[in-house]
């Protein structure tokens, strides 16, 4: 697994800076080919530092699922 790094968060958030996202186009922004390790060690991370939402949050692994970067933090960029 790949290690959070800060650069990774900050690429993930300028690239939802412009709106919500699939999690296939944040990882090619990442570098990342493993979609749970993506998951795992750099959005589960952004979610709870509550960076990041999901527009489903109900249904985290759906298809249609998008992320969003939270207004506090759109404000703070």
């Amino acid at each position: 697994m790949m290690p959070t790094s800060n650069h990774q968060q900050k690429e993930v958030l300028t690239a939802l800076l412009t709106g919500e996202r699939h999690i296939q186009k944040l990882m090619n922004v990442c570098g990342y080919k493993d979609r749970d390790s993506f998951r795992k060690s750099v959005l589960n991370v952004m979610i709870e530092k509550e960076w990041v939402t999901m527009t489903l949050p109900d249904k985290p692994k759906s298809k249609s699922q998008r992320y969003v970067i939270t207004e506090k933090d759109k404000k703070e960029i």
